[in-house]
């Protein structure tokens, strides 16, 4: 598609009759934003790629989304901090794989579509068992960026109700996206769902 797209360019000057004169330039406006959708879901596939070779192994998830902001310092040239705090919080595998990847396309975002400088991570486990993973940047704020990223905001979205939990995407009063994952890890709700009595002690 991308090859036929890149085909297409050179011959749409003719495409119009003469008596439409604006024919040309609403095609030519239609070609671009065919070339940015298959761009963007070009970028997803090789995304989605790396998501099939990823392993959390050892270390947990701390240690891959050190990794991730190692990998995404040095892709995109800016700083990247990370706060991670999860003691007390049990994630399965599956949960740290989903948790992981919307950070990494978070990331994603802020390298192609923010126009940040800087960007900050921060995962934490709650006092109520809960976990929030939240990547802030500074930059162009997520109205101005929505139609370039959009693949991305529906995978993000799907992952997030993969774990039973929320994703919010906003802007930030001064400038740059806050996006929260929010969700409440399957160990700890299966503790919450037990009759009072059974309970474990610590709890």
């Amino acid at each position: 598609m991308k090859i036929q797209v890149s085909r297409l360019k050179p011959l749409l000057p003719a495409a119009g009759p003469a008596s439409q004169p604006g024919a040309s330039s609403e095609a030519n406006e239609v070609l671009a934003e065919l070339r940015e959708g298959l761009n963007s879901a070009y970028r997803q596939l090789r995304e989605l790629l790396t998501t099939f070779r990823l392993r959390i192994e050892g270390e947990g998830l701390g240690a891959a989304l050190q990794d991730t902001v190692n990998e995404f310092t040095a892709r995109g040239g800016i700083p990247i901090t990370l706060d991670v705090h999860l003691a007390g919080c049990t994630l399965t595998p599956n949960e740290e794989i989903h948790a992981l990847q919307i950070v990494r396309e978070a990331l994603s975002n802020v390298l192609h579509h923010a126009r940040a400088h800087q960007a900050e991570i921060s995962v934490h486990c709650n006092s109520d068992g809960s976990v929030s993973a939240i990547v802030t940047d500074d930059g162009i704020g997520v109205h101005q960026a929505a139609g370039a990223h959009h693949y991305g905001m529906t995978i993000m979205e799907e992952r997030a109700r993969n774990l039973g939990g929320q994703l919010s995407v906003e802007n930030l009063p001064a400038a740059g996206t806050r996006v929260t994952l929010h969700f409440m890890p399957t160990a700890r709700r299966d503790i919450l769902s037990l009759p009072t009595e059974q309970f474990p002690p610590s709890l």
